[in-house]
């Protein structure tokens, strides 16, 4: 159940930069490693917003799966969603009779 929550929120929150942006930013005189612990602070900054919400939804379950906060209320929140599934990932969800 963690699983599927974390790779919701993966690829928008806790993905590494992509190498061109840590190029690009090697040309403002700002080291890899700099624009790196950067990266890490931006990116903690724009996770806490959903660890903290007391709105459920996925981001906000993957978001405290993530940073091992609050586990409890992310399971409560995970469970509840998943009782009337919708969106695109769980069109199948009818046809296999869950």
């Amino acid at each position: 159940m963690r699983r599927i929550a974390l790779t919701l929120i993966a690829c928008a929150c806790l993905a590494p930069p992509p190498p061109l942006l840590a190029g690009a930013a090697a040309g403002t005189g700002v080291t890899r490693a700099e624009y790196l612990k950067g990266y890490e602070q931006r990116a903690q900054y724009i996770c806490s917003y959903y660890d903290t919400t007391l709105a459920g939804g996925y981001y906000s379950a993957a978001a405290r799966y993530a940073h091992g906060k609050d586990i409890r209320t992310a399971d409560s929140i995970f469970v509840a969603l998943l009782k009337e599934p919708r969106g695109d990932m769980f069109w199948m969800f009818p046809c296999i009779g869950t």
